[in-house]
């Protein structure tokens, strides 16, 4: 029995150790400026003193299309607001001296990064992972023996790597364009502290419209409507599938979610008209401001739609020409006028 675990045990070694190599062999060799290796670039980069304005718990997530530098100040009477690229707006009472400007040395680690450029974006997106594993890690970090978590990365200073990642996808811009899988996952994950940064990325690596439209399809799904109305108003979308989902949010059950949906298809213009169905429902809408809008989008698609779906939409809009409320009036009856070939009525017409 001994010779037979032994046996066993040298089989699993061995093919463990084959495993290895086969992993080693295949790796691709890591990417390389001034003879020093991408990590090493990365950890100076993650590790310049900025980092250490770790975001506390009140710091709110603020979007932008074009964030500013990596981080400024600006006095509000005796408080101090800070703000940075990676989406934390920090109001603090301290004092603030800024540093004087100065020119980049030849070793910067951004210059290095920047000289690696798409070559550093396999990397980058090795950072930015955060499956099972991360997340198991996070949450019972806290319950590990004290010696253990002092001889562990902690779970913060892994937050802090990914998000000098996503920092770094956004300022290298298309370079990085293949970091977008790992990008359209964090922001699949929704995590209110990288949403924002998250897609400023995505946006600068320039994202597969098709890929961020079957993320929000993703979300619709699984009923995450709230997140398929954040995704979808602040990355843009247009897949006719995207459409039919804000339309079939626009007539379902919550009402709550209506006002979202309607206006996300009012601003989309002629990309709506796959919802047409919903937003002609929807002029029937309790709310007048519903109306009001389902009335904006049928002005921009009803030329769209075919002669066999007309006398629904003109029979709507009818009903609406006699609404209460004369902005919902005045939209409804001068888009019966287009339909009709008839001078559009002055909104000032009795």
């Amino acid at each position: 029995m001994k010779t037979k675990r032994l046996l066993l045990a040298g089989l699993l070694s061995s093919l463990l150790a084959v495993v290895a190599v086969l992993i080693w062999a295949g790796r691709r060799p890591e990417p390389t400026y001034r003879g020093t290796p991408l990590s090493a670039w990365f950890k100076a980069y993650a590790g310049t003193p900025v980092q250490t304005l770790a975001p506390p718990a009140a710091a709110r997530p603020f979007f932008t299309t074009n964030p500013p530098t990596w981080i400024t100040a600006a006095n509000r009477g005796r408080f101090i607001v800070f703000s940075n690229q990676m989406g934390w707006v920090i109001i603090t009472n301290q004092v603030y001296s800024p540093a004087p400007p100065t020119k980049p040395s030849a070793d910067d680690p951004w210059l290095a990064i920047q000289a690696i450029g798409s070559n550093a974006a396999p990397f980058l997106a090795a950072q930015m992972r955060h499956g099972r594993w991360e997340k198991f890690y996070e949450r019972n970090f806290t319950n590990l023996p004290t010696f253990l978590q002092k001889e562990l990365s902690h779970p913060e200073e892994r937050w802090l790597r990914r998000m000098r990642a996503i920092d770094l996808a956004n300022r290298l811009g298309y370079a990085a364009n293949a970091t977008a899988p790992a990008l359209l996952q964090l922001l699949y994950e929704t995590d209110p502290r990288t949403l924002g940064p998250v897609m400023s990325a995505l946006r600068s690596v320039r994202a597969e419209r098709v890929d961020v439209a079957e993320l929000i399809l993703r979300l619709g799904v699984e009923n995450r409507f709230r997140e398929v109305f954040c995704v979808a108003g602040e990355m843009g979308w247009k897949d006719r599938e995207v459409a039919k989902l804000l339309g079939k949010i626009l007539t379902g059950p919550d009402p709550t979610l209506h006002y979202e949906a309607i206006h996300l298809l009012e601003s989309a213009g002629v990309r709506a008209r796959p919802a047409a169905d919903a937003i002609i429902a929807s002029l029937g809408h309790k709310d007048s401001e519903i109306r009001y809008l389902s009335a904006r989008a049928l002005e921009q698609i009803a030329r769209d739609i075919p002669p066999e779906e007309r006398p629904a939409l003109e029979a709507q809009l009818r009903i609406a020409a006699t609404d209460s409320s004369i902005i919902v009036s005045n939209v409804a009856r001068r888009v019966l006028a287009r339909l009709e070939g008839q001078e559009v009525p002055s909104p000032y017409a009795p």
